[in-house]
């Protein structure tokens, strides 16, 4: 794979990126170019840290990172920190800080809200405006706190699938309808295609399909990492084994792929040996 210039401020949309825990560093590949460059970033002087945190939750909008939260080695106690790395004018912004610390959450883009979800034994959902970039807190005493829950958008509901708590993998989905005042989580029960099946996952990736489908691809289990494909039917509430499976067992940082190219979607992953692994799905490929 070429390293090159792989960066284009004009077409934002075919860039994947990756941040490198313990570093300065961001991965960029571009899938129109297929070619990949190592960025160091300079961190703000103010900055609590130097580098990039371990179990940080990270999301690609357009070119626009935000990061929130972590935990390192050297300091394990959870991060308020939220940063923006920005490609057009390649700089790294310190936001408001969190109103709760955490690390082990995961993030989700609806429209110009993104939603933090999860963490370390929080129930608190944070709501930051990226247009007229406020940050606030809603609390929940409906929501069971998960590590590292799947998070996925659909109409109205936002869906947390699975995750773990108190170290453990968990079976339950909880959704909350966020265009009510009075917003509650609820769990939502579901149905299995078969009586063997199980599923409790964490650090799978979401591909939607149609308007009421979606695929999950890999993630972590009770049995380790897998290279299995799952479906959800939104309507239906029914999840279904897919004779599809990945070239490799992985699992993803983020709960969705950054769509590239019209059903093209692409995402770094890691496995057992190797992280920073660049996955590509094409729902045109039969073969996939």
């Amino acid at each position: 794979m070429d390293v090159g210039q792989v960066l284009d401020k004009n077409n934002t949309e075919s860039l994947v990126y990756n941040l490198i825990p313990n570093t300065r560093n961001i991965i960029a590949y571009n899938e129109a170019t297929r070619k990949m460059k190592v960025m160091e970033i300079k961190f703000p002087i103010i900055s609590n840290f130097n580098c990039f945190l371990e179990n940080s939750s990270f999301l690609n909008i357009k070119g626009k990172i935000y990061i929130s939260g972590g935990s390192s080695s050297a300091t394990p106690e959870p991060s308020s920190q939220f940063l923006l790395y920005d490609q057009s004018s390649v700089s790294l912004k310190i936001l408001a800080d969190l109103k709760e610390a955490r690390y082990n959450h995961s993030m989700i883009q609806h429209n110009n809200l993104i939603y933090i979800v999860g963490g370390e034994n929080t129930n608190t959902m944070e709501i930051y405006d990226t247009e007229n970039k406020t940050l606030k807190t809603k609390e929940y005493d409906d929501y069971e706190a998960v590590d590292n829950p799947i998070l996925f958008v659909h109409r109205y509901f936002l869906y947390s699938f699975f995750g773990k708590k108190n170290g453990k993998f968990v079976d339950f989905v909880q959704r909350v309808n966020f265009k009510t005042t009075n917003l509650k989580w609820e769990k939502v029960p579901y149905k299995l295609d078969n009586k063997y099946m199980k599923i409790k996952l964490t650090n799978s990736a979401i591909i939607p399909f149609g308007e009421n489908e979606i695929f999950f691809f890999g993630g972590k289990s009770e049995k380790g990492i897998t290279r299995e494909v799952i479906s959800f039917d939104f309507e239906s509430k029914e999840f279904k084994t897919t004779d599809i499976v990945l070239d490799g067992a992985h699992f993803f940082n983020n709960s969705q792929f950054n769509k590239v190219a019209g059903n093209v979607y692409s995402s770094f992953s890691s496995n057992e040996k190797e992280n920073f692994i660049k996955v590509t799905v094409d729902l045109d490929d039969d073969s996939l």
